[in-house]
């Protein structure tokens, strides 16, 4: 394998978190909406004065405006994770050595951390941390 620079790594790294990043977005957006619907729940009515104030029917109109958009760019991005998913594990797949390839996967496509992959195989923190190296570079190596 040829020499591959510290750049060409973390470039590689990048192009893996991609599911990552996705997932992110989507907790991200489920938090609005969840909060958004949370303003027309019962919940979202002020009892603490002595007339109770709830949503308006008008307001509930232009909340709903804002949910169905956010709930139609998560079905997006989800789809987007999908697609992310099988490309990258297919790349992923295609790597020679098992260690990296069960890193690579467990790290940027299941989200797990790498003291929790350590643990699970049964290798020490700082060697998942080689082996997840040794892995973008055969990743980057397949590439170019």
């Amino acid at each position: 394998m040829d020499e591959i620079s510290k750049a060409e790594i973390i470039e590689e790294h990048w192009r893996l978190m991609t599911v990552r990043h996705l997932t992110y977005e989507i907790i991200r957006k489920t938090w609005r909406v969840e909060e958004l619907r949370r303003t027309l729940m019962p919940g979202g009515m002020d009892y603490t004065k002595d007339r109770v104030y709830a949503t308006p029917s008008d307001k509930m109109a232009k909340v709903m405006d804002k949910i169905l958009p956010l709930e139609k760019e998560i079905e997006g991005i989800q789809l987007a994770k999908v697609e992310a998913i099988a490309r990258l594990s297919h790349e992923i797949e295609q790597i020679d050595d098992d260690r990296c390839r069960t890193i690579l996967d467990g790290y940027y496509l299941s989200g797990r951390s790498i003291e929790e992959i350590a643990d699970q195989i049964g290798y020490s923190v700082k060697h998942v941390y080689r082996l997840r190296k040794l892995g973008l570079a055969k990743m980057r190596q397949m590439r170019i």
